[in-house]
């Protein structure tokens, strides 16, 4: 979910720089046109994007980071003791084993975490 909101996210800055360029290249265009704009005029829809932008990027970030904690957070449950905890998981270990047959290669993962 994070990525395609980062890839929206750049989609969005793709789009505001096209806009941005066709405003620049209008012979009325002034540096400082946009500074105290109207919401409704084009400047208006520059920093409607820019924000559109931002709160994807945002968001993205936060989901990409999210899924990386939980995703260290389960790879670190299959290494972690539970006797801190004063209770004892249902098998004291998890097993890891290579499986091998004539057409596969894999691991067998058995206990509980």
């Amino acid at each position: 979910m994070g990525t395609i909101l980062m890839i929206r996210a750049g989609k969005l800055d793709d789009d505001m720089s096209a806009r941005r360029d066709r405003l620049r290249s209008q012979p009325s265009s002034s540096p400082s046109m946009c500074w105290q704009a109207p919401r409704n005029s084009p400047c208006g829809e520059l920093a409607r994007l820019q924000d559109a932008r931002n709160m994807h990027g945002r968001a993205g970030l936060a989901a990409v980071i999210t899924g990386g904690v939980v995703g260290a957070v389960t790879a670190a449950s299959f290494f972690t003791d539970f006797s801190f905890l004063r209770f004892k998981p249902a098998q004291d270990r998890v097993d890891v084993s290579p499986v091998a047959n004539g057409s596969e290669i894999g691991a067998r993962i058995e206990g509980v975490w």
